[in-house]
């Protein structure tokens, strides 16, 4: 099956009860590092936190209730594979490698939601 990348976020059966908010990223087996970020929609999480890219091509490769795999081509500027599962309400374990810019890339990250995103400082 092949989407479009905001449908594939939404019609995977994995991400239907993403919520968004605030989460902390950290590389699995890494004790520092964690990074907060506010994700408001569950296709930053097929790019480990980055913004989703324009004028993407996915292929979902696997979906079911607790686990997903996805390939995606975006404008020949980024292509590769995103492997996701939920571990519980609110905590996922991406595991995504490509090539993003000409350079390569492989990253296994825990998403834990730690509540809502806060307003930005006026």
């Amino acid at each position: 099956m092949v989407l479009a990348a905001p449908a594939a976020a939404q019609d995977l059966a994995l991400l239907r009860d993403f919520v968004p908010g605030a989460y902390e990223a950290r590389e699995v087996g890494q004790d520092w590092g964690a990074r907060s970020l506010c994700l408001d929609r569950p296709v930053q999480l097929l790019f480990d936190g980055d913004p989703p890219a324009a004028k993407c091509e996915w292929t979902v490769l696997g979906d079911e209730a607790t686990k997903a795999a996805v390939s995606y081509r975006c404008n020949g500027k980024r292509s590769g594979r995103t492997d996701l599962r939920r571990d519980a309400a609110g905590v996922y374990v991406v595991d995504a490698q490509g090539i993003a810019g000409a350079l390569p890339f492989a990253r296994k990250s825990e998403y834990r939601r730690t509540g809502a995103c806060r307003a930005p400082a006026q």
